[in-house]
């Protein structure tokens, strides 16, 4: 998960900037040897950390996670017809024919006439709705 992913990241800059620290200081390599199993230790309480707060339903920022399992809208469709149904118009029908239509217009953009165009024939759909 993320959270894992962000503690793995954050321990190995850790980890690198530590090694950076001991080739400087000439130190004995049995000092390193117990430091690396110090760091291995480390590593694995906050992979452990991390995996009870992922079961938990916690963030990284300390909020709560997503306890209702409510499915968050990730491409353009779906935000279209979230947003359509938190405005009451969830089941309109004309709303999926405004959406079929959106990417025409929005690929011919650039040309006004073809966007007029596009505009035109959304319209003529949506009188055909009535």
């Amino acid at each position: 998960s993320s959270w894992r992913t962000a503690n793995n990241k954050a321990a190995d800059f850790m980890d690198a900037g530590e090694e950076g620290a001991e080739g400087g200081e000439g130190g004995e390599g049995g000092e390193g040897e117990a430091g690396k199993e110090g760091e291995e230790a480390a590593k694995a309480e906050a992979d452990k950390k991390a995996q009870e707060a992922e079961a938990s339903g916690e963030r990284a920022s300390g909020e709560a996670g997503n306890k209702n399992n409510m499915k968050v809208p990730t491409t353009f469709n779906e935000m279209f017809m979230f947003n359509g149904a938190v405005m009451g118009f969830g089941s309109s029908l004309w709303m999926n024919l405004v959406l079929e239509q959106f990417d025409n217009m929005v690929m011919n953009a650039a040309n006004s006439y073809r966007l007029q165009e596009e505009c035109d024939v959304l319209s003529l759909v949506l009188a055909k709705y009535k």
